[in-house]
């Protein structure tokens, strides 16, 4: 698939090749995954494991990075780097 002439989109013999910026609502990984640069995550949302009772969340507002485990806050991380339960 090509945009003003240049490939975008293509079909490879493991899956599919994608030039530029992927837009979904939506995205279910199997088996393992690399990421080459950074992982982005919006304001107030969080990095989770199976239910997301185990996950990270931060806010660039409040300058908070906040633990879980079993649903319960265990550490929070201020942005003078102290830390606190």
């Amino acid at each position: 698939l090509y945009h003003y002439g240049s490939s975008k989109f293509a079909t490879t013999s493991t899956g599919a090749d994608i030039t530029g910026t992927l837009t979904s609502d939506g995205l279910t990984v199997n088996g393992v995954s690399t990421l080459n640069n950074h992982v982005k995550i919006a304001n107030g949302y969080s990095l989770g494991w199976d239910d997301i009772t185990t996950r990270i969340t931060g806010n660039s507002s409040t300058n908070l990075m906040q633990h879980y485990t079993a649903g319960e806050l265990r550490m929070t991380i201020d942005g003078s780097g102290g830390v606190g339960g």
